[in-house]
């Protein structure tokens, strides 16, 4: 039913937009949890700035994930993320309660952060759009805090709290730049520990990769100090490290490559020459997927702005 649950969710997802009980109607027979997710999630993202609490109650008719399929992050608080960014310039009290009931603690955060992107990107912003950016940006940096307080860090997985940190620290400097210093030192602090070892060496490396690759679009000295207490042979793997490398040390590419050899080899070649040709926004939107961050593009606030 591939193609045809594919169909059927494209055409329901516009359907959304002029009869919601039609769309929803249509996309019933999809069987595949994953695939139903996702043309639901659209769905609630297509309806969020034009029927914000439609959206919000579909919100709780996702499936239960197909046992076979990995889910990095929970399928509705990814689904929360993409609907309160839309739904914050339209309801934004909903919006905030909205973005308060997803589970995972360090996804709370970043949809704050999310939010606040959306009310910075308006054309004109107004006094009491950029007063509630400021008090969200705080609160997500306070939820940062309490993470790193009451959280076993050795027990935390994706979407580490300094990445997201990193993040933020690029709206610091547009709503609070005089505690840009201080977020940049408290994003350092809240990195993952050089404990527990996966395929690639202990998890505290690749925290301290995807945070200064963030971070880099802030403060690149601080970001290529960070970036140093990486292993060489650590940064060999995966497209983050590669892009990390493109990023802050493009003159490295050639050197790094004779540290390994191989496939290995063949494979960072790859890595670094995507990521040479990547600018503007597909940089960004590489480097927020390698990081399993949701990045928005312009046409995700569709017709509100």
């Amino acid at each position: 039913m591939a193609f045809s649950a594919n169909a059927r969710g494209a055409f329901a997802e516009e359907l959304a937009q002029v009869d919601v009980e039609a769309a929803l109607k249509l996309i019933e027979p999809i069987t595949g949890a994953s695939e139903f997710n996702r043309h639901l999630q659209n769905i609630a993202h297509e309806l969020a700035p034009l029927d914000p609490d439609r959206a919000i109650a579909i919100l709780a008719n996702f499936k239960e994930p197909d046992p076979d399929r990995r889910q990095v992050n929970g399928v509705r608080d990814a689904a929360v993320q993409r609907v309160c960014y839309r739904m914050i310039r339209v309801a934004p009290d909903k919006a905030e309660k909205l973005a308060r009931t997803i589970e995972m603690e360090s996804q709370r955060p970043y949809c704050l952060c999310l939010m606040v992107e959306s009310l910075l990107k308006r054309k004109d912003v107004t006094d009491a759009a950029r007063d509630r950016a400021r008090r969200l940006h705080e609160e997500a940096w306070q939820m940062l805090a309490d993470i790193r307080k009451n959280t076993d860090q050795s027990e935390v997985a994706w979407l580490y709290p300094s990445t997201i940190a990193a993040k933020l620290c690029g709206q610091t400097a547009v709503v609070a730049p005089e505690q840009l210093p201080h977020r940049i030192w408290q994003t350092i602090a809240l990195r993952r520990l050089m404990v527990k070892a996966g395929s690639y060496g202990p998890a505290g490396f690749g925290c301290c990769s995807e945070m200064a690759r963030m971070l880099a679009t802030t403060d690149r000295q601080r970001a290529a100090q960070v970036a140093a207490w990486v292993p060489a042979g650590y940064v060999q793997y995966g497209g983050t490290a590669a892009g990390l490398i493109a990023e802050l040390y493009p003159e490295q590419c050639e050197a790094s490559l004779k540290l390994v050899d191989g496939s290995a080899a063949n494979r960072l070649r790859l890595n670094f020459v995507k990521a040479l040709l990547r600018t503007g926004d597909a940089s960004k939107r590489a480097r927020h997927h390698e990081m399993a961050l949701w990045f928005p593009d312009d046409e995700d606030l569709g017709p509100i702005d």
